[in-house]
């Protein structure tokens, strides 16, 4: 009954739980698509755990996408690039010490061009979803979210730095 949900089986053309029928799928490929920050990640593990419940053919048929985004757009001698994680942008800074970055706000902050770049471009990064990805997470969100406080504590505890929450 969420309306979210119906645009989504809407806009697939499939149905959804025991009335998918993949092919009628309307696309090749289907991409998620969220800011690349850890917000962004929360929400491409709740999409892709709502293909996984409603309509896990999608997944199965390999339709299923991340359209992953950079967090930083690195300009070298007025060429721009993409780094994806911190680690991606420090390995450029080394590389390049006269780099200059800017760290992207979202999706909606990019500027069309660059959005196209990065999702259509060469260096675009589209990552295939398996069933096993999504069954992975499935887990963590019934973890996180499920009504068992103990898993839920043992999670945190064994998954978190709290050396980071303490200021160190």
């Amino acid at each position: 009954e969420n309306e979210e949900v119906q645009d989504i089986s809407k806009a697939l053309g499939c149905g959804i739980l025991d009335k998918v029928n993949i092919k009628k799928l309307r696309y090749g490929k289907i991409a998620i698509a969220a800011d690349a920050d850890p917000d962004g990640f929360d929400i491409v593990c709740l999409i892709l755990v709502l293909f996984y419940v409603l309509m896990p053919e999608i997944i199965q048929e390999g339709k299923l996408y991340w359209a992953q985004f950079p967090l930083y757009e690195v300009s070298i001698n007025k060429k721009m690039i993409f780094a994806y994680n911190d680690e991606e942008l420090e390995e450029i800074i080394r590389k390049n010490p006269n780099a200059t970055y800017t760290r992207n706000k979202g999706l909606g902050e990019m500027d069309p061009d660059t959005f196209a770049l990065a999702a259509y471009g060469e260096d675009a990064r589209l990552l295939q979803f398996t069933i096993e990805d999504a069954e992975e997470a499935a887990r963590i969100l019934n973890v996180l979210l499920g009504k068992e406080n103990e898993q839920r504590t043992e999670y945190i505890f064994n998954h978190v730095d709290f050396s980071i929450v303490d200021g160190e």
